[in-house]
């Protein structure tokens, strides 16, 4: 084995809670559960994080959407349209407003952590989905 460095696109995403509930996306392409965020820019070096993560979920669940970002819950790989992914979720709270879904995302389901790990849907990453298993446990 080399010492070569794997190369990683970074994506921002929150685990979005509404009293005890959390808001998952139905990818339209792949039909995967996903998040609302994604990947940095590359123009975007210099922007604070979280107004990174304000952007994106903007373009995914709208501009309407009032909620507050709290801290990094946990991070996760996963590979998508060929490159390799490093996934930082933040955990946020959801206080009001519509959410409206870009093309990108055909439906939303509130998930209630206490039956998650009976949902037999497809997940982009296992090992995202492990990582939210082993949240929803403490």
């Amino acid at each position: 084995m080399g010492n070569e460095l794997a190369s990683y696109q970074v994506s921002l995403k929150v685990l979005l809670k509404k009293d005890g509930v959390y808001l998952f996306l139905r990818d339209a392409e792949s039909g995967f559960f996903d998040l609302p965020g994604g990947r940095i820019n590359r123009d975007e070096r210099n922007v604070p994080l979280e107004k990174i993560l304000q952007r994106e979920i903007a373009e995914e669940i709208g501009g309407n959407v009032q909620y507050k970002i709290d801290k990094p819950a946990f991070q996760y790989r996963a590979s998508k349209d060929g490159q390799d992914i490093f996934i930082t979720v933040y955990e946020a709270e959801y206080f009001s407003g519509e959410i409206v879904l870009s093309p990108d995302h055909n439906n939303i389901v509130w998930v209630d952590p206490k039956s998650f790990d009976t949902l037999k849907e497809p997940f982009l990453s296992q090992e995202g989905y492990a990582a939210l298993i082993n949240y929803f446990k403490k």
